[in-house]
C-alpha cells in the first residue's frame, strides 16, 4: 500500500491480515539480511518498514487499540483517539524527521548549584515497528536456550562468541 491507502480505506474498514502479512514478510526478509551478515540490505528494509503505511498502521492500531495503556492519557493529554483521528495520524506520521523533545526536565547536576536539562524523546513507535526484526534475530543467536539434550554445563560461553 502506498502512502494514499489512508484515503482508500476507512479505519474500520481496513484489511489488518492482509497488513499484517505483509509487515511479517518484510520483518522475515529483514531477519534473514542479518543472519546472513548483509547490514547494508537490513537496514535499507527498516528504512523501507519503518517508511510504510501498513507498518505504521499496524503500530497504530496496537498503540491506540490493543496496549493494555490504550485508554492512558498521554504527554499531549489526549485519552483516545477516534478513527478518522487514527488514519489522520498514520499519515502524518514520519519517523525519518529529526524527533522532537515532547518534555524537558531541569534536573539539579551533582555537586554544583547549574541545572541540566533532561529531554524525554517521543519515537516509541519506531521501535514498535522496524527495529524488533534486527534485534530478535542477533538475539536469537545470541540466546542458547536449554533443553534436556544441553545441560548448563554444556552451554558456550556468550565472551568468546563477541
Amino acid at each position: 500500500m502506498n502512502h494514499d491507502a489512508s484515503h482508500r480505506y476507512e479505519w474500520k474498514t481496513i484489511p489488518w491480515r492482509k497488513l499484517e502479512v505483509r509487515v511479517f514478510k518484510l520483518q522475515r526478509r529483514i531477519s534473514q539480511a542479518t543472519l546472513r551478515g548483509e547490514t547494508q540490505k537490513a537496514r535499507s528494509l527498516q528504512k523501507l518498514l519503518a517508511a510504510s503505511w501498513s507498518a505504521k498502521s499496524l503500530a497504530m492500531r496496537r498503540v491506540t487499540q490493543e496496549n493494555k495503556g490504550k485508554k492512558t492519557v498521554g504527554v499531549d493529554g489526549v485519552q483516545s483517539l477516534t478513527p478518522p483521528q487514527r488514519l489522520k495520524l498514520v499519515s502524518e506520521l514520519d519517523l525519518h524527521a529529526p524527533v522532537k523533545p515532547v518534555r524537558r526536565i531541569w534536573i539539579p547536576k551533582p555537586g554544583k548549584l547549574e541545572e541540566r536539562p533532561l529531554v524525554v524523546l517521543g519515537r516509541s513507535i519506531h521501535t514498535d515497528s522496524g527495529i524488533s526484526p534486527f534485534a530478535q534475530s542477533i538475539s536469537n543467536i545470541l540466546n542458547f536456550k536449554l533443553s534436556v539434550e544441553r545441560r548448563p554445563q554444556a552451554q558456550p560461553s556468550q565472551d568468546f562468541l563477541l
